[in-house]
């Protein structure tokens, strides 16, 4: 996970779903929210801060204003 430190971020979990064979992870950091999908082992309770790193090639990101994809 150190191989890009930058990607690195560590989130309270806010919410954390079970779907079979993955978890979504509804986290934020500060006043910043999103969701992760990670494998089903990574579940964890609302509350527990957790250390995640982007893969910024799978990432999609949005306008909060305009819900517009931004590229």
């Amino acid at each position: 996970m150190e191989a890009y430190p930058e990607s690195v971020v560590t989130a309270e979990v806010v919410v954390s779903e079970l779907l079979g064979a993955e978890t979504m992870l509804y986290s934020r950091v500060g006043d910043t929210e999103f969701v992760s999908r990670v494998d089903a082992r990574d579940f964890h309770n609302p509350g527990e801060l957790v250390r995640l790193a982007f893969n910024l090639n799978k990432a999609h990101f949005f306008d909060d204003v305009t819900s517009a994809t931004i590229v």
